[in-house]
């Protein structure tokens, strides 16, 4: 890694003429910018993309081009063009302007022209592929030297020179994964700049069924799951029934038909559409009736005591796949289904209609050895027998990224995005990124890379972050995510994947993020502070973003620890109440900094977790020594 570091900052630092023998001149000190030459009826992302690009070479090089609209009239001699046109043909007679795959970009450049362009896919006036936009931030990025490393102006890198100096090239390309979602997608700047936001597959296959009980409970209340009280109702969820976890009564000839009657009116209502779910609502509230769990297969895995549902799922969605294609014939129409909490395990005995697609809910890459191994079996199995497979996991919800902490696990995300590359998967959507830029940006961003080409060389992406971002101090704060890696791998082999385990988990942080390893950890950061002190300003802010990161998570530790005490002696311990009001407070301010851009804790998540006696500030009870211990945690059966 040191070499490789080594010789990006050389070449960073290097004379561009130096770096290329082009004859293609962008820019220069005195050359004018080359035009970016746009359709005259290109879509509107395509010229988005395009005034984009201008922005960035007036940024590199402190001239902007013009963005011309329509074929140049006389032609210019020199151009970069943003989206086919026919006046491509002729300036570049062996490039291949046809695209046979979704999402296909091709960059291609002369001595004379660069060609910017992808497949544009629009129907029905919606623009469903977005080739050329997603070109051009692989242009920008490649080509030009610009990186994202996390949102905003600290975190984008741009290159300064006076001279923009390229090869003659070709450069194809189409991502295998044409589904591509870490959520929250905000700022949609970084998240379009990634090639997050403009993808080609429309996947849903979320909880499908929210709005049943509103609307039909009342005249089909035969639709719903049968409780194991005897009644068809929501659960109880903290207390009191959800409607929108309710679940159904597969079994019911009934239900099949009115999902399928809502999909046809869905699927004429939008031309677009190619997918509809079928999943059941989240939580626990299975059907319990005689026919439904007949429909279930004995030698499913027992899970909370019973087989898997897996056979029971698989059976419902295959009813409403054929009739999908008996009432839509010859229209792409696809069922979008979860396999997730009581029927994640692959079926035993039903196979698949071939119009349905999978959303496989796990846990790798952050997840233990052992998990990771058993999921990665089941997306095999599952992948054997769905046309279209997408990896949807819940990775920051178990090994405390919502606390802020360091959830980084780069070797795993560089082997497992791969492997889901080589056995089928179409698509990625992760739930849900904490927005911790300061303590798992790294991890962020490594996702970012290998969900548009899964196929890059993780270590030369990482050296690249490491040596663009931290200039003199990459290999310390290398070794510095190196430390917290370690850590975090011995958290994930001690964690459950199970949303009702988060107490618990609060154990663990404290025996595993120790005083020995935050200190080993903060010996590579100070090396970083050290070698940034007196250089690049930039480079010292961002060691410095990095640092606010690590000093919350220290905080948090201290809080997870001193208020430990505060719960074992029932709030008597006066000083350590104390002690847990200074320690929320100076990490409270961390979280204020870059507008909470390095580090944050979810207030949804501690609330859902029962994590405020762990957490937050002491409260009332413990004040007045009267606190009896943390709340139960509310039934989470069934929940993944």
């Amino acid at each position: 890694m040191k070499a490789t570091l080594t010789l990006l900052s050389a070449l960073l630092l290097a004379p561009l003429a130096a770096l290329h023998a082009a004859d293609f001149v962008l820019v220069a000190k005195d050359t004018p910018p080359a035009p970016i030459v746009v359709p005259k009826d290109a879509p509107p992302g395509t010229r988005e993309a395009a005034m984009t690009l201008a922005d960035y070479l007036g940024k590199i090089c402190g001239k902007k081009p013009a963005v011309m609209n329509g074929e140049p009239s006389p032609m210019p001699d020199r151009a970069i063009w943003v989206g086919f046109q026919p006046a491509l043909r002729p300036l570049f007679p062996k490039a291949d302007f046809e695209f046979q795959h979704p999402e296909e970009t091709l960059i291609v450049g002369t001595d004379r022209h660069v060609a910017i362009t992808g497949r544009d896919r629009i129907t029905d006036g919606k623009q469903l592929e977005h080739g050329t936009s997603n070109a051009v931030f692989t242009f920008i990025e490649k080509d030009l030297g610009v990186r994202w490393l996390w949102p905003g102006a600290l975190g984008t890198e741009i290159p300064m020179r006076e001279q923009i100096a390229i090869a003659p090239f070709e450069r194809r390309f189409h991502p295998p994964f044409r589904f591509r979602r870490l959520w929250p997608r905000s700022p949609a700047e970084w998240y379009r700049a990634q090639r997050l936001l403009d993808h080609s597959l429309r996947f849903e296959a979320g909880h499908g069924f929210t709005d049943w009980w509103e609307k039909y409970h009342e005249q089909h209340p035969d639709y719903f799951a049968l409780r194991s009280d005897g009644t068809r109702t929501p659960e109880n969820w903290g207390g009191a029934p959800k409607a929108e976890a309710v679940k159904l009564c597969e079994s019911n000839p009934a239900v099949a038909e009115q999902w399928l009657s809502n999909a046809v009116q869905a699927f004429q209502v939008d031309p677009t559409r190619v997918m509809l779910s079928a999943s059941p609502n989240d939580g626990a509230g299975f059907c319990y009736c005689d026919k439904c769990r007949a429909m279930d297969h004995p030698d499913g895995p027992p899970i909370f005591g019973h087989p898997a549902l897996t056979d029971r799922m698989v059976k419902f969605w295959n009813v409403l796949a054929r009739g999908l294609g008996e009432r839509l014939p010859g229209r792409e129409a696809w069922v979008g289904a979860y396999a997730y909490s009581a029927y994640r395990t692959p079926p035993v005995a039903q196979k698949l209609e071939p119009n349905i697609a999978v959303g496989y809910v796990g846990h790798f890459p952050l997840a233990g050895e052992e998990t990771r191994r058993a999921e990665r079996e089941q997306w095999l199995a599952w992948s054997r027998q769905a046309k279209a497979m997408v990896y949807r996991p819940n990775l920051f919800h178990y090994s405390g990224g919502f606390l802020g902490l360091p959830c980084v696990a780069l070797r795993k995300t560089a082997e497992d995005f791969r492997f889901l590359a080589e056995h089928g998967c179409i698509g990625i959507e992760v739930d849900t990124l904490p927005q911790c830029w300061g303590t798992q940006g790294v991890q962020y961003y490594l996702m970012a890379q290998l969900a548009y080409d899964p196929m890059q060389d993780a270590g030369a992406l990482l050296s690249d972050y490491y040596s663009r971002g931290f200039g003199a101090a990459a290999m310390d704060v290398a070794a510095y995510f190196a430390e917290l890696e370690k850590a975090h791998d011995a958290v994930l082999e001690r964690i459950k994947h199970s949303s009702g385990w988060a107490r618990e988990a609060t154990q663990v942080y404290l025996d595993v993020y120790t005083k020995e390893v935050l200190t080993r950890a903060e010996t590579h950061l100070l090396a970083a502070e050290a070698k940034v002190a007196a250089g690049d300003a930039v480079h010292r802010q961002r060691v410095e973003f990095i640092r606010t990161g690590f000093d919350a998570t220290k905080l948090q530790i201290e809080i997870l620890r001193t208020m430990k005490q505060v719960r074992t002696t029932g709030g008597k311990d006066a000083a350590a109440i104390r002690h847990a009001d200074e320690l929320c407070q100076a990490r409270d301010a961390l979280y204020k900094r870059y507008n909470g851009l390095a580090c944050r804790s979810a207030p949804w998540y501690i609330e859902g977790r029962r994590l405020a006696d762990y957490v937050s500030p002491p409260n009332a009870a413990m004040r007045q020594g009267t606190y009896k211990g943390p709340d139960t945690a509310p039934d989470m059966k069934g929940r993944d």
